[in-house]
Protein backbone atom coordinates (compact mmCIF):
# COMPACT_ATOMS: atom_id res chain seq x y z
CA UNK A 1 0.00 0.00 0.00
CA UNK A 2 1.18 3.64 -0.69
CA UNK A 3 0.36 6.16 1.26
CA UNK A 4 0.44 10.13 0.41
CA UNK A 5 -0.22 13.57 1.42
CA UNK A 6 -1.49 16.51 -0.86
CA UNK A 7 -2.15 20.21 0.27
CA UNK A 8 -4.62 22.14 -2.10
CA UNK A 9 -4.85 25.55 -1.97
CA UNK A 10 -8.19 27.10 -0.82
CA UNK A 11 -8.97 30.77 -1.60
CA UNK A 12 -11.36 32.01 0.95
CA UNK A 13 -12.34 35.28 2.25
CA UNK A 14 -12.39 33.24 5.68
CA UNK A 15 -9.10 32.78 7.50
CA UNK A 16 -8.65 28.76 7.51
CA UNK A 17 -5.30 27.09 8.53
CA UNK A 18 -2.48 27.49 6.00
CA UNK A 19 0.01 24.71 5.04
CA UNK A 20 2.79 24.31 2.29
CA UNK A 21 1.48 23.99 -1.20
CA UNK A 22 3.78 21.25 -2.84
CA UNK A 23 6.88 22.00 -4.32
CA UNK A 24 6.49 26.11 -4.77
CA UNK A 25 7.19 26.82 -1.73
CA UNK A 26 3.98 29.22 -0.49
CA UNK A 27 2.02 28.62 2.36
CA UNK A 28 -1.25 29.25 1.60
CA UNK A 29 -4.62 28.97 3.33
CA UNK A 30 -5.43 25.16 2.19
CA UNK A 31 -7.21 21.47 2.70
CA UNK A 32 -4.96 18.64 3.75
CA UNK A 33 -5.38 15.06 1.86
CA UNK A 34 -4.23 11.71 2.83
CA UNK A 35 -4.47 9.52 0.25
CA UNK A 36 -4.26 5.57 0.18
CA UNK A 37 -3.37 3.56 -3.28
CA UNK A 38 -3.10 0.04 -3.82
CA UNK A 39 0.22 -1.88 -4.73
CA UNK A 40 -0.76 -0.92 -8.24
CA UNK A 41 -1.29 2.95 -7.04
CA UNK A 42 -5.27 3.41 -8.09
CA UNK A 43 -6.56 5.35 -5.08
CA UNK A 44 -8.60 3.53 -2.71
CA UNK A 45 -9.31 6.53 0.00
CA UNK A 46 -8.77 9.75 0.78
CA UNK A 47 -9.75 11.78 3.36
CA UNK A 48 -9.64 15.46 3.92
CA UNK A 49 -8.29 17.36 6.46
CA UNK A 50 -7.29 20.87 8.22
CA UNK A 51 -4.60 22.24 6.30
CA UNK A 52 -1.71 22.47 9.04
CA UNK A 53 -2.60 18.66 9.30
CA UNK A 54 0.66 16.40 9.42
CA UNK A 55 1.17 13.26 7.85
CA UNK A 56 2.06 11.72 10.31
CA UNK A 57 -1.39 12.93 11.94
CA UNK A 58 -3.69 12.11 8.89
CA UNK A 59 -2.01 8.23 8.67
CA UNK A 60 -3.78 6.93 11.59
CA UNK A 61 -7.16 8.14 10.35
CA UNK A 62 -7.10 6.66 6.53
CA UNK A 63 -5.82 3.53 7.91
CA UNK A 64 -8.47 2.74 10.52
CA UNK A 65 -11.70 4.31 7.82
CA UNK A 66 -10.38 2.14 5.13
CA UNK A 67 -10.19 -0.88 7.68
CA UNK A 68 -13.22 -0.03 8.81
CA UNK A 69 -14.95 0.46 5.60
CA UNK A 70 -13.67 -2.67 4.40
CA UNK A 71 -13.76 -5.03 7.70
CA UNK A 72 -10.00 -5.67 6.25
CA UNK A 73 -8.15 -7.09 9.48
CA UNK A 74 -5.20 -4.92 9.16
CA UNK A 75 -3.14 -3.20 6.52
CA UNK A 76 0.74 -4.64 7.55
CA UNK A 77 2.94 -3.44 5.08
CA UNK A 78 3.42 0.60 4.12
CA UNK A 79 5.59 2.96 1.48
CA UNK A 80 5.04 6.31 2.71
CA UNK A 81 6.74 9.85 2.08
CA UNK A 82 9.78 11.32 3.87
CA UNK A 83 7.80 13.18 6.11
CA UNK A 84 6.76 10.41 8.20
CA UNK A 85 9.97 10.15 9.41
CA UNK A 86 9.29 10.82 13.03
CA UNK A 87 10.98 8.35 15.04
CA UNK A 88 7.92 8.39 17.76
CA UNK A 89 5.47 7.80 15.02
CA UNK A 90 7.20 5.13 13.43
CA UNK A 91 7.95 2.83 16.84
CA UNK A 92 4.03 3.45 17.21
CA UNK A 93 3.30 2.11 14.37
CA UNK A 94 5.79 -0.96 14.60
CA UNK A 95 4.23 -1.89 17.77
CA UNK A 96 1.00 -2.23 16.30
CA UNK A 97 2.30 -4.52 13.75
CA UNK A 98 3.32 -2.21 10.30
CA UNK A 99 5.53 -2.44 8.53
CA UNK A 100 6.82 1.17 7.48
CA UNK A 101 8.62 2.19 4.36
CA UNK A 102 10.00 5.43 3.80
CA UNK A 103 13.39 7.57 3.48
CA UNK A 104 15.62 9.54 5.34
CA UNK A 105 15.47 13.15 5.31
CA UNK A 106 18.75 15.19 4.06
CA UNK A 107 19.25 16.76 7.56
CA UNK A 108 18.68 13.08 9.15
CA UNK A 109 22.54 11.95 8.06
CA UNK A 110 25.64 13.32 6.39
CA UNK A 111 27.15 10.90 4.59
CA UNK A 112 28.05 7.13 4.86
CA UNK A 113 29.40 7.62 8.00
CA UNK A 114 26.18 8.31 9.28
CA UNK A 115 25.02 4.31 8.60
CA UNK A 116 26.36 1.22 10.66
CA UNK A 117 26.76 -2.48 9.36
CA UNK A 118 27.19 -1.39 5.71
CA UNK A 119 28.02 -4.00 2.95
CA UNK A 120 29.56 -4.09 0.05
CA UNK A 121 27.08 -2.22 -2.47
CA UNK A 122 25.91 -4.29 -5.61
CA UNK A 123 24.67 -3.36 -9.14
CA UNK A 124 20.92 -2.46 -8.87
CA UNK A 125 19.65 -1.20 -12.18
CA UNK A 126 21.93 -0.80 -15.64
CA UNK A 127 21.75 1.17 -18.85
CA UNK A 128 21.27 -0.67 -22.50
CA UNK A 129 25.07 -0.35 -22.75
CA UNK A 130 25.25 -2.37 -19.61
CA UNK A 131 26.66 0.40 -17.93
CA UNK A 132 25.71 0.59 -14.13
CA UNK A 133 23.92 3.27 -13.00
CA UNK A 134 22.62 2.64 -9.35
CA UNK A 135 24.43 0.28 -7.01
CA UNK A 136 22.78 -0.80 -3.68
CA UNK A 137 23.74 -1.91 -0.23
CA UNK A 138 21.81 -3.16 3.08
CA UNK A 139 23.12 -1.09 6.36
CA UNK A 140 21.32 -0.08 9.55
CA UNK A 141 20.50 3.31 10.71
CA UNK A 142 19.80 3.84 14.27
CA UNK A 143 17.07 6.92 14.88
CA UNK A 144 16.73 9.01 17.62
CA UNK A 145 13.78 9.28 19.79
CA UNK A 146 13.42 12.79 20.95
CA UNK A 147 11.86 11.12 24.66
CA UNK A 148 14.14 8.60 24.18
CA UNK A 149 17.67 9.76 23.97
CA UNK A 150 19.01 5.82 25.75
CA UNK A 151 16.43 3.50 23.48
CA UNK A 152 17.26 4.64 19.48
CA UNK A 153 14.86 3.15 16.82
CA UNK A 154 16.72 0.12 14.62
CA UNK A 155 16.21 0.75 10.87
CA UNK A 156 17.05 -1.23 8.56
CA UNK A 157 18.29 0.91 5.37
CA UNK A 158 19.38 0.25 1.80
CA UNK A 159 21.52 2.88 0.52
CA UNK A 160 21.48 3.71 -3.18
CA UNK A 161 24.50 5.44 -4.90
CA UNK A 162 23.47 7.09 -7.61
CA UNK A 163 25.94 7.15 -10.03
CA UNK A 164 23.92 9.35 -12.73
CA UNK A 165 24.13 12.51 -10.11
CA UNK A 166 26.79 13.88 -8.09
CA UNK A 167 26.78 16.45 -5.21
CA UNK A 168 29.38 18.35 -3.53
CA UNK A 169 31.82 17.06 -0.82
CA UNK A 170 34.30 18.80 1.26
CA UNK A 171 37.82 17.61 0.28
CA UNK A 172 39.93 16.06 3.21
CA UNK A 173 42.65 18.19 5.21
CA UNK A 174 45.43 16.41 3.41
CA UNK A 175 43.94 17.69 -0.08
CA UNK A 176 43.45 21.38 1.29
CA UNK A 177 46.50 23.96 0.63
CA UNK A 178 47.75 26.27 3.17
CA UNK A 179 46.43 29.28 0.95
CA UNK A 180 44.69 29.26 -2.23
CA UNK A 181 47.76 31.15 -3.99
CA UNK A 182 50.49 28.09 -2.92
CA UNK A 183 49.97 26.41 -5.88
CA UNK A 184 50.67 29.13 -8.60
CA UNK A 185 53.32 30.62 -9.65
CA UNK A 186 55.17 33.85 -9.45
CA UNK A 187 54.69 34.70 -12.82
CA UNK A 188 51.05 33.18 -13.20
CA UNK A 189 49.99 35.99 -10.69
CA UNK A 190 51.74 39.46 -13.12
CA UNK A 191 48.06 40.29 -13.92
CA UNK A 192 49.34 43.27 -15.66
CA UNK A 193 51.61 42.10 -18.07
CA UNK A 194 50.12 41.53 -21.44
CA UNK A 195 49.36 37.87 -22.21
CA UNK A 196 48.24 37.13 -18.35
CA UNK A 197 45.70 34.38 -18.22
CA UNK A 198 43.47 33.47 -14.78
CA UNK A 199 44.49 30.17 -13.22
CA UNK A 200 41.53 27.93 -13.18
CA UNK A 201 40.15 27.42 -10.10
CA UNK A 202 39.95 23.50 -9.37
CA UNK A 203 36.91 21.65 -9.49
CA UNK A 204 34.94 21.35 -6.59
CA UNK A 205 35.16 17.38 -5.30
CA UNK A 206 31.80 15.69 -5.95
CA UNK A 207 30.53 12.09 -5.31
CA UNK A 208 27.32 9.95 -5.67
CA UNK A 209 24.64 11.39 -4.35
CA UNK A 210 23.31 8.79 -1.68
CA UNK A 211 19.71 7.56 -1.48
CA UNK A 212 18.64 5.86 2.03
CA UNK A 213 15.60 3.94 1.96
CA UNK A 214 14.84 2.97 5.34
CA UNK A 215 12.14 0.61 6.76
CA UNK A 216 10.81 -0.57 10.26
CA UNK A 217 11.34 -4.39 9.18
CA UNK A 218 13.83 -6.46 10.64
CA UNK A 219 15.22 -8.06 7.50
CA UNK A 220 14.64 -7.48 3.73
CA UNK A 221 16.28 -7.93 0.63
CA UNK A 222 17.95 -5.04 -0.31
CA UNK A 223 17.30 -4.87 -3.94
CA UNK A 224 13.82 -5.91 -3.67
CA UNK A 225 12.95 -3.35 -0.96
CA UNK A 226 14.70 -0.63 -3.25
CA UNK A 227 12.77 -1.86 -6.13
CA UNK A 228 9.24 -1.53 -4.15
CA UNK A 229 9.99 1.92 -2.86
CA UNK A 230 11.39 3.29 -6.62
CA UNK A 231 8.03 1.93 -7.79
CA UNK A 232 5.74 4.27 -5.61
CA UNK A 233 7.10 7.35 -8.08
CA UNK A 234 5.99 5.76 -11.42
CA UNK A 235 2.81 3.71 -9.60
CA UNK A 236 1.41 6.51 -7.39
CA UNK A 237 0.33 9.08 -10.69
CA UNK A 238 -1.78 6.36 -11.70
CA UNK A 239 -4.61 8.26 -8.94
CA UNK A 240 -4.29 11.39 -11.54
CA UNK A 241 -4.93 9.59 -14.55
CA UNK A 242 -7.85 7.86 -12.88
CA UNK A 243 -9.62 11.46 -12.43
CA UNK A 244 -8.46 12.16 -16.14
CA UNK A 245 -9.71 9.32 -17.94
CA UNK A 246 -13.36 9.78 -16.59
CA UNK A 247 -13.03 13.49 -18.42
CA UNK A 248 -11.51 12.04 -21.47
CA UNK A 249 -8.19 13.52 -20.73
CA UNK A 250 -5.86 10.78 -21.39
CA UNK A 251 -2.89 12.69 -21.20
CA UNK A 252 0.87 11.96 -20.61
CA UNK A 253 1.05 12.26 -16.87
CA UNK A 254 3.68 11.80 -13.92
CA UNK A 255 6.84 9.56 -14.49
CA UNK A 256 5.33 6.70 -16.43
CA UNK A 257 5.28 8.36 -19.95
CA UNK A 258 4.36 6.44 -22.84
CA UNK A 259 4.27 7.64 -26.44
CA UNK A 260 1.36 8.85 -27.96
CA UNK A 261 0.15 9.87 -30.94
CA UNK A 262 -0.17 13.62 -32.89
CA UNK A 263 -3.61 13.64 -34.01
CA UNK A 264 -2.95 16.94 -35.93
CA UNK A 265 0.02 15.09 -37.83
CA UNK A 266 -1.70 11.78 -38.22
CA UNK A 267 -4.33 13.28 -40.15
CA UNK A 268 -2.01 14.76 -42.40
CA UNK A 269 -0.11 11.81 -43.17
CA UNK A 270 -3.21 9.85 -44.13
CA UNK A 271 -4.52 12.39 -45.81
CA UNK A 272 -1.09 12.73 -48.09
CA UNK A 273 -1.04 8.74 -48.01
CA UNK A 274 -4.35 8.24 -49.91
CA UNK A 275 -3.68 10.90 -51.98
CA UNK A 276 -0.50 8.92 -52.92
CA UNK A 277 -2.67 5.76 -53.44
CA UNK A 278 -5.07 7.42 -55.70
CA UNK A 279 -2.62 9.22 -57.79
CA UNK A 280 -0.69 5.18 -58.11
CA UNK A 281 -3.96 3.88 -58.95
CA UNK A 282 -4.30 6.24 -61.67
CA UNK A 283 -0.99 6.09 -63.06
CA UNK A 284 -1.18 2.45 -62.87
CA UNK A 285 -4.13 2.29 -65.51
CA UNK A 286 -3.05 4.94 -67.62
CA UNK A 287 0.12 2.36 -68.37
CA UNK A 288 -2.22 -0.65 -69.19
CA UNK A 289 -2.68 1.31 -72.57
CA UNK A 290 0.37 0.72 -74.50
CA UNK A 291 0.96 2.21 -77.69
CA UNK A 292 4.62 1.63 -80.04
CA UNK A 293 6.79 4.32 -79.55
CA UNK A 294 3.90 6.12 -77.13
CA UNK A 295 4.94 8.59 -74.25
CA UNK A 296 2.59 9.05 -71.04
CA UNK A 297 2.38 12.43 -70.33
CA UNK A 298 1.30 13.26 -66.80
CA UNK A 299 -0.30 16.94 -65.76
CA UNK A 300 -0.14 17.34 -61.77
CA UNK A 301 0.53 18.97 -59.11
CA UNK A 302 2.47 16.06 -57.07
CA UNK A 303 5.10 14.58 -58.96
CA UNK A 304 6.84 13.46 -56.85
CA UNK A 305 3.87 10.98 -55.47
CA UNK A 306 4.75 9.57 -58.63
CA UNK A 307 6.65 6.04 -58.84
CA UNK A 308 7.51 5.40 -62.38
CA UNK A 309 8.57 1.79 -62.26
CA UNK A 310 9.74 0.91 -65.10
CA UNK A 311 9.11 4.02 -66.95
CA UNK A 312 11.72 6.97 -67.70
CA UNK A 313 10.95 10.64 -67.31
CA UNK A 314 12.27 11.99 -70.69
CA UNK A 315 11.18 15.30 -69.78
CA UNK A 316 9.57 17.52 -67.30
CA UNK A 317 8.43 21.03 -66.70
CA UNK A 318 6.25 23.55 -64.84
CA UNK A 319 3.86 25.35 -66.80
CA UNK A 320 1.41 28.63 -65.93
CA UNK A 321 -2.67 27.36 -65.87
CA UNK A 322 -4.83 29.79 -64.38
CA UNK A 323 -2.81 31.30 -61.37
CA UNK A 324 -1.29 27.71 -60.60
CA UNK A 325 2.52 26.18 -61.71
CA UNK A 326 1.83 22.13 -62.14
CA UNK A 327 4.35 20.14 -63.51
CA UNK A 328 4.32 17.82 -66.85
CA UNK A 329 6.17 15.06 -66.64
CA UNK A 330 6.75 12.67 -70.01
CA UNK A 331 7.55 9.04 -69.62
CA UNK A 332 8.95 6.64 -72.03
CA UNK A 333 9.00 3.01 -71.27
CA UNK A 334 12.55 1.33 -70.83
CA UNK A 335 10.94 -2.33 -72.22
CA UNK A 336 9.94 -1.07 -75.72
CA UNK A 337 6.53 -0.15 -74.85
CA UNK A 338 4.88 3.33 -73.73
CA UNK A 339 2.03 4.42 -72.58
CA UNK A 340 0.07 8.05 -73.64
CA UNK A 341 -2.74 9.48 -71.16
CA UNK A 342 -3.22 12.57 -69.22
CA UNK A 343 -4.19 13.09 -65.43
Amino acid sequence: MYVDGLSLAVYSDTLIPRGLIGNSGKILGCRALTLLHDDQGHLLLATTHRGDLHLSNGIPCVLTCYEHATELLHLTNLVVDREAMAADFLAQLNAQGRTMTTILKTNQYTGLDSFTNVSSFVPLTVDRHGTVRRRVAPAQFLLARPDHDDEPLRLTVVLIRDLRRTVPCSPSEENLPRAWWVDIRHEEVAWWQEGWQATPALAMPTKPKLIPIVTTAEQRDAVTLAQSYIRSFPAQENVIKDFLLPLGLDTNHGFAKTPVINSEVNKKREALEKRCANVQRLFTQMRRVLTPSGRLVILTHDPELLDPLDLSCVEQFEISLFGQRPTILVFLSTSGKSVKGGQ
